[in-house]
């Protein structure tokens, strides 16, 4: 069996903590594949180094949200 999900089911917590999808079973997800929005893979080291601990790895729509932020500063 395989089991994809979209970027809008993705979360750090996805496996583990009080929101998992089975927290008796964190194994219950296992090779779960997630496809989503992400930046080039340098960018996303460099955020991933910004991120507090307990979002690490948490990237998706990163990248819209660095370009997003950019269009902003430089409309101003």
């Amino acid at each position: 069996d395989q089991l994809y999900g979209a970027d809008g089911l993705f979360g750090p917590t996805l496996a583990v903590g009080d929101a998992a999808v089975n927290p008796d079973d964190p194994g219950f997800i296992e090779g779960m594949k997630v496809i989503g929005a992400a930046g080039g893979e340098e960018f996303n080291e460099r955020l991933n180094e910004r991120l507090a601990d307990d979002q690490q790895g948490n990237l998706i729509y990163g990248g819209q949200a660095y370009d997003c932020a950019i269009v902003i500063a430089l409309a101003a």
